[in-house]
C-alpha cells in the first residue's frame, strides 16, 4: 500500500484502496494494539488518502465511515466464479474418511476461531438432529480453538460435528457437493461482527 501510494505521487493518478475486514482480535492486548494501528497509522497515512474507498459490504462500508472517517467509498461486493463439477468419487472419499454416511451435510468453510468459534451453529444442533438424525456438520478450515468441540461434547452432538482442520483447495467443490447447505452464522451485535464470506472466497 505504501509502494502504491508513492507512485500516486509521482504518477498523479488516483488512489483506490480496498478495504476487506475489520481489524480486530480476540486476544485483548493484541487488539489493543491493532486498534491503535488501524485508527492512528493507516487512517491518517493510507485510508483517508485514498480518492475512493472500496468495500465489500455495508458493514465494511459503516466501519470505513466511522473508524477512518472517509465518506468516499462504495460497495463493491465480491464477484464470484462458479466452481467446477464436483467429482463423484471425490465426494465418497470425503464421506468415507470422516464417516458421514448417506445422511445430510450442514457445511462450514473458514477458518474456527473465536471470533468465528460457530456457537450458535452448534447450539442448535440438538434441535436440527430430533427432525435430521443422520445430519452432520462439517467445518472446514483451520483450527484455532476448542471451544467450538467442547461446546459439542457439552451438547453431546460430538458424533455429528466433524473438524477436518487445513483441506485443498482442490478439493472445495467436493466439499460444497456433499452438502446440502454451506452455513456462517452472523451477529451483528456481536463486538468482532463480520460476514460469513468464507464460501464466496472459495469461489
Amino acid at each position: 500500500v505504501f509502494h502504491t501510494e508513492k507512485i500516486e505521487k509521482k504518477t498523479n493518478t488516483p488512489l483506490v484502496i480496498t478495504v476487506h475486514t475489520m481489524i480486530k482480535h480476540t486476544n485483548f492486548f493484541f487488539d489493543l494494539i491493532l486498534r491503535f494501528i488501524d485508527k492512528f497509522i493507516l487512517k491518517f497515512l493510507i485510508v483517508q488518502k485514498a480518492d475512493m474507498v472500496i468495500c465489500p459490504d455495508h458493514i465494511i462500508q459503516k466501519y470505513v465511515t466511522q473508524n477512518f472517517v472517509v465518506e468516499k467509498n462504495t460497495i463493491i461486493p465480491y464477484g464470484i466464479t462458479p466452481l467446477p463439477e464436483p467429482n463423484l468419487q471425490k465426494m465418497q472419499a470425503i464421506r468415507k474418511k470422516y464417516n458421514i454416511g448417506d445422511g445430510p451435510v450442514i457445511l462450514s468453510l473458514g477458518h474456527l476461531h473465536e471470533t468465528r468459534n460457530r456457537k450458535e451453529l452448534i447450539s442448535i444442533l440438538p434441535a436440527l438432529l430430533e427432525q435430521f438424525p443422520t445430519l452432520k456438520v462439517v467445518i472446514a478450515g483451520y483450527i484455532g480453538t476448542d471451544s467450538t468441540s467442547r461446546l459439542a461434547a457439552k451438547l453431546g452432538v460430538s458424533d455429528h460435528l466433524i473438524l477436518t482442520g487445513v483441506v485443498p483447495y482442490s478439493d472445495i467443490q467436493e466439499y460444497f457437493g456433499i452438502a446440502q447447505i454451506e452455513a456462517h452464522w452472523f451477529d451483528e451485535q456481536h463486538p468482532h461482527k463480520t460476514l460469513g464470506i468464507a464460501a464466496q472466497e472459495a469461489m
